[in-house]
């Protein structure tokens, strides 16, 4: 499914769901599994089963394709993306509910969130102090060193590490 198809059946469920009036229910089966329904009018729920669980397929794949690994070292993005895939099946049944619930703009949000926890996670515990050869102490992550209060790529030019802003002096400092 692409990003259009989703988004194309997201819209079709919000339309439903403004226009029947219904609330979506899911519930935890076993095994990471669980089931979706409704409490719409009874002719209407299989059409709108399918529609959800399309949505959810989709929502979890579109979770688990869009993590990036830019900052991530060669020999860590197997793994990266493994924990990162675990993560998502873990949190499959809130996500969903989430996209069920609130929509395909706050799923978006949420899974955003997630993957910077996960990315400032791995960046964390890759980065480390160093002494350079005047005595002063930087950080080092993947790809990138932290001084004079931001963080430097390896042309020397002063990047954001992350796309939301953060006191990277007082986390380091902790």
């Amino acid at each position: 499914m692409t990003p259009n198809e989703w988004t194309s059946l997201c819209d079709k469920y919000w339309k439903n769901k403004e226009g029947l009036g219904f609330h979506p229910k899911i519930k935890p089966v076993s095994d990471g599994r669980f089931e979706l329904s409704t409490d719409a009018d009874p002719k209407y729920e299989p059409a709108l089963k399918k529609i959800m669980i399309a949505m959810a397929q989709g929502a979890v794949s579109y979770a688990i394709a869009s993590i990036n690994t830019d900052n991530v070292e060669e020999k860590d993005k197997n793994t990266y993306v493994q924990k990162w895939t675990a993560n998502v099946k873990e949190n499959s049944l809130i996500f969903i509910q989430i996209l069920l619930e609130y929509g395909q703009e706050k799923f978006l949000e949420h899974i955003f969130l997630e993957q910077t926890r996960h990315e400032m996670s791995y960046i964390l515990e890759k980065t480390h102090p160093r002494l350079t050869k005047d005595g002063s102490i930087v950080f080092s992550a993947p790809g990138h060193v932290y001084w004079n209060g931001a963080w430097h790529n390896k042309k020397n030019e002063s990047v954001p590490l992350f796309d939301n802003t953060l006191n990277w002096g007082r986390i380091l400092q902790a």
